[in-house]
């Protein structure tokens, strides 16, 4: 038995049994969830053998950042934060981190996000550039949510009307890997309410 859930009626726990304690969700997977879950557990790779692009992130603190993350997320840590300055190559960062996370198996769906249009336009061109196989969303003037994607791209106000919206489709179990960019300015107060409604095991990381 890989998964345990146990409720009171109002608060509900998922157990990852064997990797990680215990943890309070919004809601219940989908049979979908599950699967990949169970996928993952059984696909994933070690991480300190898993190459990382230096095409899209050759510099040496670039991969000093994603390699500590990785060494971390093997130790079952969950949360991360990396300060970098502006023009450092954030995004390019990320888009590494990512591109080694899911060819070791550990990541399937990744939700990055930003807190202007402008700042989402780029970052869907920077994972097109570089990870230009990897089906993402949005594209070009579409609006409307939909889960047969692998990388979702949004600003803040836009996944709050998603996960508000009574059709919402997106499971509290949807995302395996939150990217939170200027995430200072951005997950206090009304917008923390994206995080915690994505707040699921057995396993998901959150960069700041």
């Amino acid at each position: 038995m890989p998964f345990c859930f146990y409720t009171n009626g109002h608060d509900i726990y998922f157990w990852d049994l064997g990797n990680y304690p215990p943890k309070k969700v919004c809601g219940f997977p989908t049979r979908d969830d599950l699967e990949r879950y169970q996928y993952i557990r059984k696909a994933r790779k070690s991480l300190a053998s898993e190459l990382i692009n230096t095409n899209i992130a050759g510099r040496d603190y670039q991969i000093a950042s994603i390699r500590a993350v990785m060494e971390a997320i093997e130790k079952r840590k969950r949360k991360f934060l990396l300060v970098m300055a502006t023009g450092t190559g954030k995004t390019r960062t990320y888009i590494a981190l990512v591109d080694a996370l899911m060819k070791g198996g550990w990541v399937e769906r990744v939700l990055f996000l930003v807190d202007r249009i402008a700042l989402r336009d780029q970052t869907l061109a920077a994972f097109k550039e570089h990870l230009p196989n990897e089906p993402v969303w949005p594209k070009r003037e579409e609006k409307e949510i939909t889960t047969d994607r692998r990388i979702y791209v949004s600003t803040y106000p836009t996944m709050l009307n998603v996960i508000r919206d009574e059709k919402n489709v997106l499971s509290p179990h949807f995302f395996d890997l939150i990217i939170v960019d200027e995430s200072h300015r951005s997950i206090y107060n009304t917008y923390q309410e994206i995080l915690e409604y994505f707040n699921t095991v057995p396993f998901q990381t959150k960069v700041y």
